[in-house]
């Protein structure tokens, strides 16, 4: 197939969700505040009301929870207190190049990037804050094996500051959580 699949776009869904908890940790919002699982109805978006993919609610969740365990109801109230354009900017800091829409439905991967960019946004993250260049062509050889051109890594001063250090490293610690704890959705 000719198509594209690591420069077309496509909707991320909830993998668009720990741009929203980094922007939240930068934000100063407090890790272990707990926000509560409530199906609640934005009146002022159109009566619009997200609802979590298993249609249960109750209890609270601070980050880490939510984002383990991928809860809508959480991810909207999130970007609801610091704002939508404060996540579009650290998207942005994290090497989204795709136009992102001023919408809360961002805080649910409502919005279309290619993978090249979330690759990039996690690979930030894992950089530990540094947005690094990204590049997938180390070499061209002839057929027979004989190096063309060789291309290096990036240089490392190169790379941009996203988020600090520490709130890269507690997004690290949160996504594990993901993985490696019972309730996790990965």
């Amino acid at each position: 197939t000719k198509f594209d699949h690591v420069k077309s776009k496509r909707q991320v869904g909830s993998t668009f969700k720990p741009i929203l908890y980094a922007q939240a940790l930068e934000s100063g919002i407090d890790p272990c505040k707990h926000w509560p699982n409530e199906h609640i109805t934005y009146e002022e978006f159109d009566n619009w009301a997200p609802k979590n993919v298993d249609d249960e609610y109750g209890g609270y969740y601070n980050m880490e929870n939510a984002l383990k365990r991928s809860i809508n109801t959480i991810a909207v109230q999130v970007i609801l207190e610091m704002k939508v354009d404060s996540v579009r900017q650290m998207a942005k800091r994290m090497g989204i190049e795709s136009p992102i829409p001023k919408e809360a439905a961002n805080a649910l991967g409502g919005v279309d990037l290619t993978l090249m960019e979330m690759v990039g946004a996690f690979a930030t993250i894992a950089n530990r804050g540094k947005r690094p260049v990204l590049h997938y062509i180390t070499k061209v050889e002839t057929k027979d094996g004989e190096v063309v051109k060789g291309f290096g890594p990036p240089k490392a001063k190169s790379f941009t500051t996203a988020m600090s250090e520490m709130h890269a490293d507690m997004m690290i610690y949160f996504l594990t959580k993901v993985v490696d704890s019972q309730g996790g959705t990965a």
